[in-house]
């Protein structure tokens, strides 16, 4: 039997006991391998030339990453392919640059596969005005409110923002198991709950800045190439076709035909019994040689709408709402209600490295407080922290951390917190207990809390300052991911220390 690594060495006079990483290593192939041959990376992946039937079937290990990665079926793990006959393989991680490619592609989307899917693009219209005539920290404050509320309604239609482009949003639909049609449909009900929201953003712009804001919507569908994209330290999601130029240029063409959305023919014949259109168009794109039709799109129609309010009720659509109703539903009532300032409130961690340490934070949390400084022994907190918006400033190593090895977003996506009661150290100080749950396990944490005085803000809201505290063993969550090292040393420490600085205002009152 013989092993040819192209481009290596020819191994002859092998046994089927050993992998091919092993074989690799045992003659000298300089075969890279970072977890050690334990099927937790896909550093040591090789493409089978020839012979592929003779390698033993893929482990249930290397399944899941082969899927996470979309591999072709020549793609192996060199630690799980044993060989039982003659086969040609070559190596395809052989630097450190490969290695930190590697890295940055593990990830619960799939990567360098093509698929049909909707491209959403949103321009804010009338911004220009708004940063001529406003303070650059106000410009920024009210962009990330209102890209907030956008976001929210991306994300509750299973839709995945991109990027976000100055006065502009990305999104896709459809990456992952959806169909078509079934992405076409949660486009268009995003667009339809945008324009809503625009008209209750508006209100506030009003009343705040004496000034409104319009959107500009292209919608479009077709094949695109979906992946990991950028340099290694800073990739991203992304998706790469004529159906991104295409939306792209429908929303700039809302503004020649004095329109908000307009959406392809494709989207219009997979959606046309559930939507409201207005005028038809047959126009040449820029970039494009043929004419074709465009829709205005003005909205669903109340039956898809009525579906997807009830769906939202009922929870199976993930919505901003009726998540916050869960998060309070145990808080105690006769406390007032904060919530948190998210442009100055950070949720972050550190853990050892080697010799020094990793640090990150999350950008997605929800946080409601129920407190009152003359009561501060009844204060309660609960969180919902999203796991995927860890971000440690290397893209490589949030992809890793989002996988299997960490929090597994796919299967878990949300930490919690449940505060269950409060011991008092002194007038500022006090030990928040609760459950912390990562990974459907949980543990009883305590969390030291120190607050400062209210100061209201310039346009005299009151805030409050809080910090809080606490180390975990990271084992005890199950999630025991480590490098071994010399001396039975390991890479990566198991106590990971969380600080909490929340800058907390009143909640709003309920609306009826």
């Amino acid at each position: 039997m013989n092993v040819d690594f192209k481009g290596d060495r020819v191994i002859s006079n092998t046994n089927d006991d050993q992998s091919l990483l092993e074989l690799a290593l045992e003659n000298g192939i300089p075969h890279i391998h970072e977890c050690y041959g334990s099927a937790r990376c896909s550093t040591c992946r090789v493409r089978v030339l020839e012979g592929a039937a003779n390698l033993s079937a893929p482990s249930e290990a290397e399944k899941r990453i082969a899927a996470l990665k979309g591999w072709p079926e020549n793609i192996r793990l060199a630690c799980q392919a044993r060989p039982s006959g003659d086969v040609v393989v070559k190596r395809l991680v052989l630097d450190e640059e490969d290695i930190q490619l590697a890295w940055s592609e593990v990830s619960r989307l799939r990567s360098g596969v093509e698929k049909e899917i909707v491209v959403f693009f949103l321009d804010v219209a009338k911004f220009t005005s708004f940063t001529e005539r406003n303070l650059p920290y106000d410009v920024i404050h009210i962009m990330n409110r209102f890209f907030n509320r956008l976001g929210d309604i991306v994300l509750a239609n299973q839709g995945y923002i991109d990027k976000f482009i100055g006065d502009s949003i990305m999104a896709l639909f459809g990456i992952e198991d959806q169909s078509i049609d079934a992405a076409c449909l949660d486009a268009l009900v995003a667009a339809s709950a945008m324009n809503r929201e625009l008209e209750s953003f508006n209100v506030y712009l009003r009343e705040q800045f004496d000034h409104e804001f319009d959107i500009r919507i292209g919608i479009s569908a077709g094949p695109v190439i979906l992946g990991s994209l950028g340099h290694r330290d800073n990739a991203h999601y992304t998706a790469i076709g004529d159906a991104v130029n295409t939306a792209s240029r429908l929303e700039h063409a809302n503004k020649k035909v004095q329109s908000r959305v307009l959406i392809t023919d494709r989207i219009y014949q997979l959606t046309r019994d559930q939507i409201q259109i207005g005028r038809t168009f047959h126009a040449r794109l820029r970039g494009i040689s043929h004419a074709q039709p465009i829709y205005e799109f003005l909205d669903v129609n109340n039956e898809l709408r009525s579906a997807r309010m009830k769906s939202a009720e009922t929870g199976s659509v993930e919505n901003p709402a009726a998540r916050r109703a869960a998060l309070t539903r145990d808080l105690p009532v006769n406390l007032p209600a904060w919530e948190t300032d998210n442009d100055h409130t950070e949720i972050g961690f550190e853990i050892d490295y080697l010799t020094t340490s990793v640090r990150g934070i999350f950008r997605a949390h929800l946080v409601d407080i129920r407190y009152d400084e003359t009561r501060p022994q009844e204060t309660a907190l609960n969180a919902i922290i999203k796991t995927s918006s860890i971000d440690t400033f290397v893209s490589a190593r949030d992809n890793h951390l989002r996988s299997a090895d960490f929090f597994d977003c796919e299967f878990f996506p949300d930490m919690t917190f449940r505060s269950s009661g409060v011991t008092t150290v002194s007038n500022d100080e006090f030990v928040l207990k609760g459950d912390l749950t990562i990974r459907d396990t949980s543990r009883s944490v305590e969390l030291q809390v120190r607050r400062f005085p209210a100061l209201a803000d310039a346009w005299g809201v009151y805030k409050q300052g809080i910090i809080a505290e606490t180390e975990i063993d990271r084992y005890d969550f199950g999630i025991s991911f480590n490098l071994p090292l010399q001396a039975d040393r390991l890479a990566i420490g198991r106590t990971v220390r969380i600080k909490l600085i929340l800058q907390i205002t009143p909640a709003a009152p309920a609306a009826d």
